[in-house]
């Protein structure tokens, strides 16, 4: 500084120059911790059965992702309503979900949100022959097949059977769609639900 600078002055520059400093450091510290956080390298989904639908489209979001940085965790699940607990739960950041099954499950807080329709998923359902369908049929108790506990499948066939008046007796069982393409014959399917 110049020496003809009286000592005011200089102490005024000196502060000026911290203060200017300190707001620049401010400004970096703020950016740094207040700013958005950056975006993760690893995240968690949920699929579905091992072998199933949701399994492979898993299996092929993770292959595409990685290629882009992104590691992703799959974990095989019944399906749709145990996905959504799961993502409720805080043990997963995404999932495959049934259109049709966010209702069965408590979100309070409101964690779960759609991002996309992937494709159109029809729910089948399969009778014995000779059973016509539009019949109200006295099944026996665990002869009708709705899909794993958990999944979309079941609640969603749950649902019709309910709307068709089987409410309170109603015969169904929880089984894999394994399970039923090769029934056992001690444990007949009079019905099966299963979703494409």
């Amino acid at each position: 500084m110049p020496r003809f600078w009286s000592p005011d002055t200089r102490f005024r520059i000196i502060a000026w120059i911290v203060v200017i400093a300190l707001t620049v450091l401010l400004g970096v510290v703020s950016a740094r911790w207040l700013g958005d956080a950056p975006p993760p390298n690893k995240i968690v989904m949920a699929t579905g059965q091992a072998g199933g639908v949701y399994d492979s489209f898993g299996r092929e979001y993770a292959k595409r992702l990685s290629t882009q940085g992104l590691r992703v965790e799959l974990v095989n699940t019944a399906g749709s309503v145990d996905n959504f607990r799961r993502i409720i739960a805080g043990k997963v950041d995404i999932a495959f979900a049934q259109s049709g099954t966010y209702q069965v499950v408590t979100d309070l807080e409101h964690k779960v949100s759609g991002l996309a329709a992937i494709y159109y998923e029809p729910l089948w359902i399969f009778v014995r022959r000779g059973i016509r369908i539009e019949d109200k049929i006295p099944y026996r108790p665990g002869t009708v097949s709705v899909g794993p506990k958990g999944s979309g499948t079941e609640a969603v066939a749950k649902d019709i059977l309910a709307e068709e008046g089987y409410a309170h007796e109603l015969p169904a069982r929880g089984r894999v769609h394994a399970e039923v393409s090769r029934p056992h014959p001690d444990h007949p399917v009079g019905g099966a639900a299963r979703s494409a």
